[in-house]
């Protein structure tokens, strides 16, 4: 099992494994700080989840139906937490409503039933799944980075759609070096997009926090075609990077169609380390490409 965490105790899949099956360490934007360490498994609901290894249960719910992709939902989700030898943990979560089949305080073998899986609590962008993570009690807890990387994801949202996304072309800032400049800012965080060129063009964007530089990215983009006008690749560029959201805070949706135009984005990473590519076509043909990739500035 390719842990990236190094555990005393020996776990199997929680799920069973077929050819069909989706399993993903870094898609959703949940695992980061404590829950670094979690893997997604891309089931249907109503999948059979097993202990990953012996434990007891010591703490579990079950009795809610909600679930989506925004991060207000995370409350709702649905679990099991099993406690193992050596101090080590294991949960299961985004059950489905009354989809836990053991009771707290239950011992429990491994590879035994202990509930079905759903689509409940925050999602993202991956629907129905089981997030599934080994942990070990009294390590260090890494809420605080997570909370301030969610906190990231937000900012950089609000940044993005009111920066290039609704203002594009036209209304930056030009600079003695021959750059544009868009910037946004708001309680103690500042977003700066800068960036050479129309066509083809490189820029980079970079977040601070209270003055110290956390986060950027780096892009180089060009039309590829004369099939259709600069001005209107453009446009529909930005109606696409309006839709950005917390699951994928770097460019657009995964997917936008809209009459002759068609944007795709393709990513890997979470917000902390990540690189992708965007790309426009237009009546099915390949017209514009992006390249990008950033992540956490440490110092």
């Amino acid at each position: 099992m390719p842990w990236i965490m190094k555990t005393h105790n020996k776990y199997k899949y929680p799920i069973e494994i077929n050819e069909s099956i989706k399993i993903t360490y870094n898609e959703s934007p949940a695992h980061v700080g404590n829950l670094k360490h979690s893997v997604d498994f891309i089931v249907k609901e109503g999948t059979p989840v097993r202990a990953a290894a012996d434990g007891k249960v010591i703490d579990l719910k079950s009795d809610s139906d909600t679930g989506g992709p925004d991060k207000k939902m995370e409350q709702f989700g649905n679990f099991i937490e099993i406690e193992h030898e050596n101090g080590e943990y294991s949960e299961y979560e985004h059950l489905r409503k009354d989809g836990v089949v053991v009771k707290l305080s239950e011992e429990v073998r491994c590879g035994q039933i202990i509930g079905y899986s759903g689509a409940t609590g925050w999602l993202a962008h991956l629907d129905q799944h089981l997030h599934f993570m080994v942990g070990k009690y009294g390590e260090k807890d890494d809420y605080e980075i997570e909370n301030k990387t969610m906190e990231l994801n937000e900012f950089l949202v609000r940044a993005k759609i009111n920066t290039y996304a609704s203002s594009g072309e036209g209304r930056e800032q030009n600079l003695k070096d021959s750059s544009k400049e868009l910037i946004y800012e708001e309680n103690g965080w500042k977003y700066r997009d800068r960036y050479f060129g129309f066509n083809t063009f490189i820029g980079e964007e970079i977040i601070w926090k209270n003055e110290e530089m956390i986060w950027g990215m780096n892009y180089y983009g060009q039309i590829l075609s004369k099939a259709v006008g600069a001005k209107e690749i453009y446009e529909f560029l930005k109606e696409a990077l309006l839709q950005v959201d917390e699951s994928m805070p770097f460019r657009g949706p995964k997917i936008l169609n809209e009459e002759n135009f068609s944007y795709r984005n393709s990513n890997s990473g979470s917000v902390e380390d990540f690189h992708g590519v965007e790309m426009i076509l237009y009546q099915g043909k390949r017209v514009y490409e992006l390249q990008y990739h950033g992540g956490i500035i440490k110092k």
